[in-house]
């Protein structure tokens, strides 16, 4: 299966475009350098040089890999994952968009620019989640993305319903985190709500799947 050809162009530049980044900031980066910061925006977390910054391009090579190569080929009902494919690719680069901002910021903040890293991460973090809550109402029952739990798999009923509600929950994380452009200590609640919409979508199916499937006779 294909996707559009502007998803296999825009990740192969932004894997290509961190890890050239990486090697030309490299020799400037200290040989200690923050990679964690606290829920103040203290940096908390530190690594060596090489073990800091190369991760990221690793793991960015790695999920474009899996995302458009790995995952569609393996993909039982790949007829599924073809019908919503544009909006999986728009996910796709999202991520990778969102995973070289944050490798910029790890960069630029080890180069000497310390700013608070919550007002960074708010409007990334609220793109993000609003990309997922576009995606997930539009996404098909598969076996890689998605709420992924054994009562969405076995109902396609639990498993629209289950994706509006993560849809919404997902849309209030975005509108948090464009309020914490303002006031950063409500990041964590747009977290709060991300996790909600995970976790809280598994249960969700579950208690969905009780009420339609389960008496069913098979």
């Amino acid at each position: 299966m294909r996707f559009p050809r502007w998803a296999y162009g825009i990740s192969a530049a932004l894997v290509a475009g961190v890890t050239m980044a990486t090697a030309w900031f490299y020799p400037r980066l200290p040989a200690r350098m923050a990679i964690h910061w606290g829920p103040g925006g203290q940096a908390d977390g530190f690594a060596p040089r090489a073990q800091a910054v190369w991760w990221m391009p690793v793991l960015m090579a790695f999920l474009a890999g899996l995302l458009f190569g790995l995952a569609p080929f393996l993909e039982p009902w790949r007829h599924n994952l073809k019908r919503f494919r544009r909006e999986y690719a728009a996910f796709g680069v999202g991520l990778l968009a969102f995973l070289a901002g944050m490798q910029g910021w790890v960069l630029a903040w080890n180069l000497g620019w310390h700013g608070d890293i919550r007002r960074f991460l708010a409007l990334p973090l609220a793109a993000l989640n609003g990309l997922l809550a576009w995606v997930l109402p539009r996404a098909r029952p598969n076996w890689f993305f998605g709420v992924r739990t054994p009562w969405t798999l076995s109902s396609p009923r639990v498993w629209q319903e289950t994706h509006h509600l993560a849809g919404r929950l997902f849309a209030l994380a975005a509108g948090v985190s464009l309020v914490a452009v303002m006031w950063p200590a409500l990041l964590w609640v747009a977290v709060a709500f991300m996790i909600l919409g995970g976790l809280g979508g598994s249960v969700y199916s579950w208690r969905l799947y009780r009420r339609y499937e389960a008496t069913r006779p098979y």
